[in-house]
């Protein structure tokens, strides 16, 4: 099954396992006042993992994950993975009919569920998917129903489970994209890419040749302090789990927060209370949160121990990035492009009295942007084109072979993915990212990137938030609408935005509509439903 001709190799649960007997009472997981070390963390995975042995499950048969940031998603994916059993993530804020789509779509054969979402779980099964278990998560949420059985009712393990098939580094990880551009869809990543990418940019990173001796040494030799990691995005989107996925592989710790909607002084307060060096944000929608709590409460945090910030699903404005570094001058942050397809494509580093432009990254020698003919567009030239990725990267799309055939192509005799991201070249090398195909906008003749006119709203120091996209016109083909997000306690005058946006903006590329709105309609990822979207501007506009 790979897509790199490589024999099989790298199983994350191997290099999993040999942390945990390197580090047994060294933390793995924190939610609040639940501390789980390693050792325990292996155990509680082999339980779970001989309890869904016991459902019949087969070599790679699917287990869907519906369920909110907690120990379990963790443990259940350790679980499946120690078995050669497939982790699918699904979005807890799906509704039934999306979720039993979802499930159908990826043949799973068992479902692990928060309690929380026991009514929303209840109607997904009602609607017939072919679902042979269900696993009750107990989160304070509906009881565990009669058709269900608890999540970790068994006894731990006597000793590490063994699965009756050979772990292989072709076993899957199914990671479903968001469906906010249509249907979601599965993206099948080999274990051995997944461990490979990750490593490349670990804090404590292992030899690729050097086999699971090779992590055992480095764990006992490397004496750096692990890192730990706040993820304040949900575990069940691509960000937060391969970030996760990453620091457990370098035998660190996963801070969980507690709150089911992201708060921003609690996430502080838990960076001082667990000396986090890591913190995963998704752009201004909790970057932004954060700079208002610390200008709020100046001097209330340390934050001495944060080394590293990553932002990535949302843009990370300038100022709000000169806010946090301010406050955390000894930390680096970094925005990272990627999607579910191909992660972490290009990087902008920024220190404090250092940033990086916002939506500009620096790219490696394994990407390229192509013009419509497939050429390289050529470096200071103002011409675009798509991002190409050649290297590790997904099988493909789970039983879709055309969409496949779309993301994949054959470029001088190599496989290249085509992510669909719009950009421009700098003289320097480095790309402007425009955003992806389907955000363009077409009006009269012009084109006009969504992403640039975004960043241009949201320099206002008044704007939490903006979506920009395209409305149907009688003339234009498209007009240019925004809707725009005030920060709290601000106002938004629309007429005085469009002046301010004038200044800096051709004037075909500004907004012929300003909506101001309580919220843009963000999900818990940082995207917005494009569908959705486009009716809700339908109505606001009276294109219906």
């Amino acid at each position: 099954m790979s897509n790199q001709g490589a024999q099989p190799g790298w199983t994350i649960a191997d290099v999993w396992e040999t942390i945990a007997s390197i580090r047994p009472d060294a933390d793995a997981i924190v939610h609040g006042a639940e501390r789980i070390s390693w050792s325990e963390f292996g155990r509680r995975a082999d339980a779970v993992a001989a309890d869904l042995l016991s459902c019949g499950l087969r070599h790679q048969s699917k287990v869907a994950f519906f369920v909110r940031n907690s120990p379990a998603f963790l443990i259940g994916v350790f679980a499946c993975l120690k078995i050669g059993l497939v982790p699918v993530n699904t979005n807890f804020r799906f509704g039934p009919q999306e979720a039993a789509h979802l499930w159908d779509d990826a043949d799973a054969e068992c479902v692990i569920f928060s309690g929380s979402l026991g009514e929303a779980t209840a109607d997904a099964r009602a609607l017939g998917p072919r679902i042979t278990a269900w696993r009750w998560v107990d989160d304070q949420g509906s009881p565990c129903p009669a058709w269900a059985a608890p999540f970790e009712g068994s006894q731990p393990a006597a000793s590490p489970i063994a699965a009756p098939w050979p772990r292989s580094g072709d076993d899957l990880i199914m990671l479903y994209t968001g469906g906010t551009t249509g249907p979601p869809k599965g993206v099948m990543w080999r274990q051995d890419d997944v461990f490979a990418i990750l490593n490349d940019t670990a804090a404590i990173r292992y030899p690729q040749d050097g086999g699971l001796a090779g992590v055992a040494d480095t764990q006992r030799r490397d004496q750096r302090p692990r890192p730990r990691l706040i993820p304040c995005g949900p575990l069940i989107h691509g960000t937060a789990a391969f970030s996760s996925y990453g620091i457990l592989g370098a035998g660190g710790a996963v801070i969980l927060l507690e709150s089911r909607s992201f708060d921003a002084a609690e996430l502080l307060d838990v960076v001082d209370r667990e000396q986090a060096s890591h913190v995963s944000i998704i752009g201004d929608a909790h970057g932004r949160p954060i700079a208002d709590q610390l200008a709020a409460r100046p001097g209330h945090w340390s934050l001495s121990s944060v080394r590293l910030i990553t932002s990535a699903g949302m843009q990370l404005s300038a100022r709000t990035k000169a806010r946090l570094l301010a406050r955390m001058p000894q930390a680096l942050c970094v925005d990272v492009l990627g999607s579910s397809e191909t992660p972490a494509v290009g990087r902008a580093r920024s220190r404090a009295g250092s940033l990086a432009p916002t939506g500009v990254f620096g790219i490696g020698p394994g990407v390229r942007v192509l013009d419509d003919d497939g050429q390289d567009v050529r470096p200071g030239s103002g011409a675009t084109g798509v991002l190409a990725v050649r290297g590790r990267s997904p099988l493909g799309y789970y039983k879709d072979p055309d969409r496949t055939g779309q993301l994949f192509r054959t470029i001088d005799g190599k496989r290249w993915a085509i992510t669909g991201d719009l950009a421009a070249v700098h003289a320097d090398g480095t790309v402007q990212l425009l955003g992806r195909g389907s955000t363009v906008i077409n009006t009269g003749g012009e084109k006009v990137y969504v992403r640039e006119v975004e960043d241009a709203i949201l320099r206002s120091p008044a704007v939490a938030d903006a979506v920009v996209a395209g409305v149907p016109h009688d003339v234009l083909g498209q007009m240019v609408v925004a809707l725009v997000q005030p920060r709290s306690g601000a106002a938004v005058a629309a007429d005085d935005l469009l002046r301010e946006l004038r200044q800096t903006l051709a004037g075909y590329k500004v907004p012929k509509q300003v909506h101001i709105t309580e919220s843009v309609g963000r999900d818990e990822s940082g995207k917005v439903n494009q569908a959705l979207l486009a009716r809700r501007l339908a109505e606001l506009t009276g294109r219906q």
